[in-house]
Formats: C-alpha cells, structure tokens, sequence
C-alpha cells in the first residue's frame, strides 16, 4: 500500500506559457501486490485503489483506477 500526493499552482501549455489558474491537488492510494505462482513465474496486480482530483474552488472528482494483472 503507497499514497502519493501532488499539488500545484503553476500551469503551463505546450509552448511554455504559464496559465492563470486555480490550485490542483491530487491524493492517490496504491496497491501493489507480487505472488510467486512458482520459482520461475510470478504474478504482479496493481491498482490505484482510490483517487482524489480537486481543483481548489471546485468539487473532488473521486474513483478508483483500474486493475492491472502482469505475469512475470
């Protein structure tokens, strides 16, 4: 289990000028998870379990993200 945040008050577009805007913040908790199925092949799941989008004078936008299986 991880959790990340990220905030920020600068804005740019893609030829660098910076825009005028609000606040953005972004709350995010991981799950990570590896499973050895045998000595040679594991199994790997990850998802963000719950996310939080906010501009600072607007609504959260919440979720959860989406599962990802991978065998190694």
């Amino acid at each position: 289990l991880s959790y990340t945040y990220f905030g920020s008050d600068q804005f740019f577009n893609l030829s660098g000028d910076q825009l005028t805007t609000n606040t953005f913040f972004q709350h995010t908790a991981n799950l990570y998870a590896e499973y050895g199925l045998t000595n040679r092949l594991t199994l790997i799941g990850q998802m963000p379990a719950f996310r939080v989008n906010q501009f600072e004078t607007t609504n959260p936008a919440t979720g959860i993200g989406d599962l990802q299986l991978q065998v190694k």
